[in-house]
């Protein structure tokens, strides 16, 4: 199933299914093929180059209208290529035949990938993750707040010990997920964009005099 993310789908696919968005495999597959086209279009830009863009909205929604449609075409390609990158290449080559040539030019399959898997978790944190966990940590404050006067005997090594209160319990709570929360979002997500041993070898054979180091630093992937 293209949309499921993993065996905890069925009976629990109301709570997942938000997730299915960046972490499925037809997610998987919308994700590469957007990094393809920006980086498509971003050669483009480079001074004398040899392609010549007539229609940026026509490359950029290759990425941006993926559907169920396009993945059942990729995975019938792959069946033929026996490489779930190439089936995706060649997919490209066949919406975009005028650019054919220059999908994918002068990369490895992992600097598409791993650019799709980092902003696959970008965007399940800032849509899902980060939003959910900032709720329970509110959640935790209030009731927090609402319940100092409520005792309760609190325990040490499993025996009964000195009381507290249910609401200092909670605030406990929120104190060490608001700190992991704090760490998750100040998180840094790198990638990589420099050929298949990380020299940028096949880019510097076929264009010398270009700053492959720059290129890669301007997508803000160095």
């Amino acid at each position: 199933m293209l949309n499921s993310i993993s065996s905890i789908d069925g009976r629990y696919r109301k709570h997942t299914e938000p997730l299915a968005e960046f972490f499925s495999e037809q997610a998987f597959m919308r994700y590469r093929v957007v990094v393809e086209t920006e980086y498509l279009l971003a050669l483009a830009q480079i001074p004398n180059f040899k392609i010549q863009i007539t229609s940026k909205s026509q490359i950029q929604n290759l990425g941006k209208n993926f559907s169920n449609e396009d993945a059942e075409e990729i995975k019938k390609i792959e069946q033929t290529t026996n490489h779930d990158f190439k089936a995706i290449e060649y997919w490209m080559g066949e919406k975009l035949p005028e650019y054919k040539n220059w999908i994918h030019f002068g990369l490895t399959s992992w600097d598409t990938t791993n650019i799709a898997y980092a902003l696959m978790i970008r965007g399940a944190l800032e849509k899902v993750i980060v939003p959910a966990l900032d709720n329970i940590y509110n959640a935790l404050r209030v009731l927090s707040g609402s319940t100092t006067k409520y005792a309760m005997l609190a325990r040490t090594h499993g025996q009964p010990a000195s009381p507290t209160t249910f609401g200092k319990e909670m605030a406990v709570f929120a104190s060490r997920l608001g700190r992991q929360l704090d760490q998750l979002k100040g998180c840094k997500l790198t990638a990589k964009l420099n050929g298949a041993t990380g020299n940028y070898n096949a880019l510097v054979v076929a264009y010398p005099k270009i700053d492959w180091v720059a290129f890669s630093k301007k997508l803000g992937l160095g």
